[in-house]
């Protein structure tokens, strides 16, 4: 595990309802930002961040995944995918794909772009994992673009965590996290499970979540005017 850069899961299989009726058509992670899918550009931060391993959930709408970026070739990785019958949410994904995974994986939503250095993050969890069976990434917020949701002590051991917002939140989920597989072994198949109302609450009530918080970033491409700001960075970027 310590030799190779860790893999990653791209939770792909959301309804995107806040951007229909563009989602009617087309899965919420190809959603054409500056000519290409916003798939491809967090495809690409992985490969550039030395991540090649990568498992894509997918659900509404999944071939259009598959036709998009295939096996990841084209994009200087290997990709492969897992498939829901039925929406199962983003607990109910990661087990779905369990056969999939390694001991130790990241999380990624599919509709959020974080582009901080994964391999320090990775050596964070690797100096600190003992103890803990999942690692949140945190944005500082200090401009607020949404409420804080997360709280933490000064170890850096998650306290709460709320989908919505905490009023002596430290930081906001950036919709990245590591987890240890065995979170996942004694979940039931198939049903619904949701990571924040159901997995995380299990993790945090124990005291295993570890937190880690930056200063950089993060985009998602939730609604119009978040598309616009990530649209905004990249041209930054190219600049």
């Amino acid at each position: 595990m310590e030799n190779k850069m860790i893999q990653a899961v791209i939770l792909a299989g959301g309804l995107g309802t806040r951007l229909r009726p563009l989602t009617y058509e087309i899965p919420k992670v190809l959603v054409p930002i500056s000519g290409k899918p916003f798939l491809s550009y967090l495809i690409l931060m992985l490969a550039e961040n030395g991540i090649d391993d990568i498992v894509i959930c997918a659900g509404h709408l999944g071939e259009q995944i598959v036709t998009s970026v295939g096996d990841g070739g084209e994009l200087g990785c290997k990709i492969r995918y897992s498939f829901e019958k039925e929406l199962l949410d983003t607990g109910g994904a990661i087990k779905n794909a369990l056969s999939l995974l390694d001991d130790e994986f990241l999380v990624l939503n599919g509709d959020t772009y974080h582009p901080i250095d994964y391999k320090k993050l990775v050596e964070f969890w690797h100096n600190r994992k003992a103890g803990y069976d999942c690692l949140i990434v945190g944005y500082e917020n200090k401009d607020l673009i949404v409420p804080n949701n997360i709280r933490a002590d000064k170890a850096g051991t998650v306290e709460e965590y709320s989908k919505k917002e905490l009023a002596d939140g430290c930081c906001v989920d950036s919709g990245v996290q590591l987890f240890k597989k065995n979170v996942f072994n004694e979940l039931p198949p198939n049903k619904r499970i949701s990571l924040e109302k159901d997995v995380f609450v299990s993790i945090i009530r124990r005291g295993k979540m570890l937190s880690y918080i930056t200063g950089i970033r993060y985009y998602d491409i939730g609604t119009v005017e978040r598309i616009k700001a990530f649209e905004k960075y990249l041209q930054a970027r190219k600049n």
